[in-house]
Parts: C-alpha cells; structure tokens; sequence
C-alpha cells in the first residue's frame, strides 16, 4: 500500500513538471520513507498514549530514531513489517517501564543495560543494509557520530539514575538497548542468511489535481528527503529499497 502510494505521489511531481519522467523512481523512493516515518510516529504516539505515558514515548522514539539513523540494524523486507516491529518494540518498551513502575524496580539495572548496549553499538555501528553504499571514509563518520550519540544517551541515562532518580533512566537504556539489538540481529541475518535487499517496485501512475505552488513545495521536501537519505541509516525498522542510482552519482559529483 505505501509502495503504492508512494508512487501516485511521485507521478504528481511528473504530471506538474516538477520531475522527469526519468527521475519518477527517486520520488517515489523519497515519498515512501516519509510515509513510513510519518506512520510510526503516529502510531508511537498512540502507543504511548494507551500506556498513559506520551513523555516517555516521545523521548524513547526520538533518541532511538536519532541514534539509528547513523548506527544502522535491522530493516524489514516491506513497510507494513516496518511499522509492525516498531509498533512492537514500542509497546514492549512501554509495557515494561509500567511493570518497572508498579514493582518499584531500581533504574540501576537500566545503568547496566544502557552500558552494555552502548559497548555493542561502539563494536557494530555502523550495521548498513545491502541496498546502502558507503565508501569507508563515510563509514568512518557514521562509526563516529554513532558513538557521540550513543554516549550522549548513555549520559542521559546515569543522569536520570544519579541525579533525578526518575524512570527515564529505564528509557534511554532501553533504546540504547533497542538499536543495539537491531543491530545484532542485523549482523547474524548477513551471516547466516545471506540475504540481499529488496528493490522499490515502481507503479504506474495515476493523475491527482493538486494546487501547483503546493506541489512545488512538497517536491522541494522530497528532493531535500532523498538526497539525505543516500547520506544516512534510517529512523525506524523502516524498509530500505535500493537507492536511485542516479541520484547517488549526482551526490557523488556534487561532493567533488
């Protein structure tokens, strides 16, 4: 469905001149990581709500997001995968600060979880999908920026258990925790499975009257999304479909 939809989306910017016809698959490319992102937040939102804990959730969506942008894990084969396993993680994570609450468990086992997290993701990241290619300078960079979010979590957590003694200590060693595990199972699929990406499977397009500023507008996002999307990991579980290689030459030569 999102593959879908991606792809009317995409034939939009084509049918107002905002795109050829050529470059209709880096659009719909783009258009289907926005849909899936803005998904899982929606649906982390609810999640969060249901468990009467939206501080806790938003605070666990944005620093897993965040840190896996640069250290990589786990994708799902499609979207609808992708919204499910994070839908799961989420609910698990809320589920069980509610039991660590009710039970009074001390946020010292989160200190614990959080730094043995954090030596995975130092060992690991960054954990890159078959469809992804970087040089190893940029991996090196995204090693880097892995580690400096990782240890800014891992801070934020003995912070919450030293100084304020509140539950988010459980948050921040559980997301650290949650990108860490993507991550590991990641690397043991590559090795026993062997499995290669998926591709974006393009549709034929179907015409949508829009308001043409409008178009423009959402076009420039989409351009802005895909080229910083060949230059990252992902937020969520999300569906990785190999990148336009036209846009990656593009990027390439812009960076001569």
């Amino acid at each position: 469905m999102i593959h879908n939809l991606a792809a009317r989306m995409a034939s939009v910017f084509v049918l107002y001149g905002e795109s050829s016809e050529e470059n209709a698959d880096i659009y719909a490319y783009a258009c289907g990581a926005v849909i899936s992102f803005l998904v899982n937040i929606l649906i982390g939102l609810v999640i969060a709500f249901f468990f009467g804990r939206v501080i806790e959730g938003i605070v666990f969506i944005l620093s897993f997001a965040l840190l896996r942008r640069y250290a990589g894990g786990h994708h799902a084969k499609t979207h609808l995968n992708c919204i499910l396993a994070f839908s799961v993680i989420l609910f698990l994570v809320m589920a069980f600060i509610s039991i660590a609450s009710l039970l009074q468990l001390s946020s010292s086992i989160g200190v614990v979880v959080a730094t043995f997290a954090l030596l995975g993701i130092i060992a690991l990241a960054p954990v890159e999908h078959t469809n992804k290619s970087s040089g190893y300078e940029y991996r090196v960079a995204l090693k880097r920026k892995s580690i400096c979010f990782g240890l800014i979590i891992w801070s934020l957590c003995i912070y919450n258990f030293y100084i304020l003694n509140d539950q988010l200590a459980f948050i921040f060693s559980l997301s650290l925790f949650s990108v860490f595990g993507s991550m590991a199972y990641a690397m043991m699929h590559k090795i026993i499975l062997r499995e290669g990406g998926c591709r974006i499977m393009k549709e034929q397009a179907t015409s949508m009257r829009l308001d043409r500023l409008a178009v423009r507008a959402m076009a420039s996002v989409v351009r802005s999304i895909a080229q910083d999307s060949i230059g990252a990991r992902c937020y969520f579980m999300i569906h990785q479909p190999e990148e336009p290689k036209d846009l990656v030459e593009r990027l390439q030569e812009m960076k001569k």
